[in-house]
């Protein structure tokens, strides 16, 4: 969960395993392990939030360590059958402290 989404429940999923820049690298156990964690992250923001898609991007170009972007997606985001403009990430408002802990909170409950 991010301190300034630029869309509802958009959460980032880190691999903390050994240092790997890129999934090819990574181990039969470790690819099993890391996509069962995002796709289990993905599920609780279905369940939580109920958008209409999430999008997946795994982009280790600024941070060279697997991790992987879940983007919901709503029907009345700013860019429907596109990627987001860049307005919705710069535009994004701060949540406030208590926001952000009960927003953890119910993502927390949904992973049990």
């Amino acid at each position: 969960m991010l301190k300034r989404p630029a869309s509802r429940g958009y959460s980032v999923v880190v691999f903390r395993g050994r240092h790997v820049p890129d999934p090819a690298l990574f181990t039969d156990a470790e690819v099993a392990g890391y996509w069962s964690a995002v796709r289990t992250v993905g599920a609780a923001i279905h369940r939580v939030y109920a958008p209409a898609q999430i999008n997946y991007q795994c982009m280790n170009n600024s941070v060279a360590h697997v991790h992987t972007h879940v983007l919901p997606r709503y029907l009345d985001d700013s860019g429907p059958r596109t990627m987001l403009p860049d307005q919705a990430f710069t535009g994004a408002r701060s949540l406030a402290p208590a926001e952000l802990l009960a927003q953890l909170a119910r993502l927390k409950a949904a992973l049990r």
